[in-house]
């Protein structure tokens, strides 16, 4: 394990390294910052009450849209496994409203609802949704027949049936999903900030690139992957709890 984090911060440094060396031209810095300005800039940003309450803006359209979307998708599922018509009826319309660019959906909900919070929540929500839905609906697909079977030779009650193979089923997919979806999330919090915001950390970004500042649009742009990657690790710690109730 040493070994791999040493490997891993030989290509970090060498990237870096790289980077200052490409941007000691003018040129070249005027597209892509520099790395000592960019740390420097964060700096002075973690010191400054207004990035707090951007970062914790665009943490509250990226919670609440994500909630928002995993409570829709579970809604949904929860209507169509008990009957299967309806998913037949609907299954068309889903995958025609998932076919849909995410991206391009953002001025749309931006014309429906203005700049406001639930825009952004709204645009989260939908552009997550699909991933945790057929996720979760995949791994309720793959459950073991029998086991089902078995469960109702034995006479369990429908309450049983969902605690013993549905719920375990559905949990370990569920976290799996949720890990793979938590980047969409942020992504599109920040994507709904940069067209058309007053706060956030896409707000701010924008704010760099009208400004002609590689650096701030650099800086943005990593506290967000910062952001990713935390909520990633801590979701891959769940998920890890999960790994033994999947049940196919």
């Amino acid at each position: 394990m040493a070994a791999v984090w040493i490997v891993r911060l030989v290509i970090l440094a060498t990237a870096i390294g790289g980077w200052q060396l490409l941007t000691a031209d003018l040129r070249w810095s005027l597209l892509f910052g520099r790395p000592t300005e960019v740390v420097s800039l964060v700096r002075e940003w973690l010191v400054d009450p207004t990035f707090w309450a951007d970062a914790g803006v665009t943490l509250a359209e990226t919670v609440t849209g994500y909630a928002l979307g995993v409570a829709a998708a579970i809604v949904l599922i929860a209507v169509i496994i008990p009957f299967p018509a309806v998913g037949r009826f609907l299954s068309p319309f889903i995958a025609i409203v998932n076919s849909l660019p995410k991206i391009a959906l953002a001025p749309v909900f931006i014309v429906w609802f203005g700049i406001s919070f639930q825009s952004k929540t709204y645009f989260i929500a939908v552009a997550m949704f699909f991933v945790v839905f057929y996720g979760v609906y995949s791994g309720l697909n793959n459950i073991d027949r029998t086991m089902v079977d078995n469960l109702l030779v034995m006479g369990a009650s429908g309450l049983e049936r969902v605690r013993d193979v549905y719920v375990p089923a559905t949990a370990g997919w569920l976290i799996s999903s949720l890990r793979v979806s938590v980047a969409w999330a942020l992504t599109a919090a920040v994507i709904s900030e940069y067209i058309a915001s007053n706060q956030g950390l896409g707000h701010r970004i924008a704010l760099g690139q009208q400004a002609l500042n590689p650096n701030a649009v650099v800086g943005g742009m990593f506290v967000v992957a910062v952001v990713s990657l935390t909520a990633d690790r801590l979701l891959t710690l769940i998920d890890k709890r999960f790994q033994q109730w999947r049940l196919s």
